[in-house]
């Protein structure tokens, strides 16, 4: 058996309306003055008043500078906000830029320093005292579940880790309130994003005892709630919990990721689009590049069994359920984002050197493996 290591996880609590008791958190953990971050998209779909208008006791600043996609300009916004301010908390209420933002922001909020210049050097300190709370308001990242996320290089378009080390989240609040109003889109994408997360895992070279335990019940939440939200009832709450808690699972039993975010990641920051939507587009080619390896016969059934697939091959037949997917919820191709295959394959040797998630590939990565996925991305199938 492979040996492991699983990190302590955060504080989690799940239930509808947990997120108006977000002040009784704080008051556990002594919180003297917080700062609440946000998008003022999270503020216009009503998720931030009731949350604020339950606080009467503990003083708190707000930062709306958050916006898609986690550009370092944001993270010097909020973490302006937050200079001299001297919270001793951080909640970042919103979907996975809000929480990779927040975070960097909080970690770098005892400086004044550019915070470009944290792509390639470290700060002299980081605030990582400061208590780091998480309230998802999407079910995909599963941000709150990891100590970093990658922030956009607005100078090179490129996503990579700030130089200023990393937090661990304190407490996640998962309130499938929060969730009911997601357009389709988000719903979908960020569903794909979970699924990219929990089969990555699961077929990486680093998968463990506890991978299929852990991301193979995300997997089954997320296939069963899907159709649910998507086609009978969006504001099911039963649905959008199994998806804010296979989000958060996929995750949560480390970041094994490998081959599907090692190229969405670059084409993603490259051309500017949502993390989720090319997670929907690299899913299906990779689960096709995966399918002819032998030790991973076990993961196959194990799923089949999981979601009921009848092939005797099932990675191709999860592979053409994904891409029949795409296609009935309206993910198009990176083509009908104007989006060219010579402009998609200019991002292989970025991808190609990746020496943090390709490693984790199950088979050795090649430029033709590489090239094929990109493919399927801009042509759909």
């Amino acid at each position: 058996m492979q040996a492991f290591t699983l990190r302590p996880a955060p504080t989690l609590v799940f239930g509808e309306g947990e997120s108006r008791n977000l002040e009784k958190y704080l008051k556990d953990f002594g919180i003297k003055k917080a700062a609440i971050v946000h998008g003022k998209g999270t503020k216009a779909a009503g998720l931030i008043d009731p949350i604020l208008d339950a606080i009467k006791d503990i003083p708190y600043i707000t930062s709306d500078a958050i916006v898609p996609e986690s550009p370092d300009t944001a993270v010097q916004a909020v973490r302006d906000a937050l200079y001299g301010q001297g919270v001793d908390a951080v909640v970042a209420v919103g979907g996975g830029s809000c929480i990779d933002t927040a975070r960097a922001a909080m970690l770098l909020s005892r400086t004044q320093e550019p915070v470009s210049d944290f792509f390639t050097r470290f700060p002299d300190s980081t605030a990582d005292d400061i208590k780091f709370i998480c309230i998802p308001t999407t079910a995909g990242t599963g941000a709150e579940m990891s100590p970093g996320g990658p922030i956009t290089n607005t100078a090179t378009h490129v996503k990579s880790g700030l130089f200023c080390g990393f937090k661990m989240t304190d407490l996640v609040i998962l309130d499938p309130e929060l969730t009911l109003k997601l357009s389709p889109f988000t719903t979908y994408t960020c569903a794909m994003d979970a699924l990219c997360h929990a089969l990555e895992a699961m077929t990486g070279k680093m998968r463990n005892a506890m991978t299929d335990v852990i991301a193979g019940q995300a997997v089954r939440y997320v296939w069963e709630a899907l159709p649910v939200v998507m086609d009978e009832n969006p504001e099911d709450s039963d649905a959008r919990g199994k998806l804010l808690l296979g989000s958060n699972m996929a995750i949560g039993c480390q970041n094994l990721r490998h081959l599907g975010h090692a190229v969405c990641q670059p084409i993603g920051g490259r051309f500017q689009l949502p993390h989720g939507y090319t997670c929907a587009l690299v899913l299906p080619p990779m689960l096709e590049q995966l399918a002819d390896i032998e030790e991973l016969k076990g993961v196959w059934l194990l799923l089949s069994a999981f979601l009921g697939l009848t092939s005797d091959q099932p990675a191709a037949e999860l592979a053409a359920r994904f891409y029949e997917m795409n296609h009935r919820y309206g993910i198009a191709p990176l083509k009908e984002k104007g989006i060219s295959l010579e402009e998609a394959l200019a991002c292989t040797d970025q991808i190609l050197a990746d020496g943090r998630l390709l490693p984790n590939c199950p088979k050795a990565v090649s430029r033709e493996m590489v090239e094929a996925v990109i493919r399927s991305m801009v042509e759909g199938r």
